[in-house]
C-alpha cells in the first residue's frame, strides 16, 4: 500500500502491529480477570453465549424505548428518522 501520492508520507505498518499486540494483551488480561473459571471473578458459564444474545436484545429494546423508536422507523418522506 503506497500512500505517498495522497499524503506525502509512507504508511507505517509497525504502529498497526503494536496496536494489535496491545489490544490482544488487554483483551487477554480482561478475559483472565473476568471470564476464566479458575481466576478471580469466574463469570464464565455454559450459558455465556445465550447471555450475550439476551444482553444484545435487551439493549435494542432499551434504546427503542428511550429514543422512542427514532432509530428503527422509516419516515414516509424517505428520510432516515433524523429531525
Amino acid at each position: 500500500m503506497d500512500t505517498t501520492a495522497e499524503t506525502g508520507q509512507k504508511f507505517n505498518y509497525l504502529f498497526g502491529l503494536i496496536n494489535l499486540v496491545a489490544v490482544f494483551c488487554i483483551v487477554w488480561l480482561l478475559w483472565y480477570i473476568f471470564m476464566n473459571p479458575n481466576a478471580v471473578m469466574k463469570l464464565y458459564t455454559p450459558m455465556y453465549g445465550f447471555s450475550l444474545v439476551v444482553g444484545f436484545l435487551a439493549a435494542i429494546v432499551f434504546l427503542n424505548n428511550v429514543a422512542d423508536g427514532i432509530h428503527f422507523r422509516k419516515h414516509w418522506d424517505g428520510s432516515n428518522g433524523e429531525y
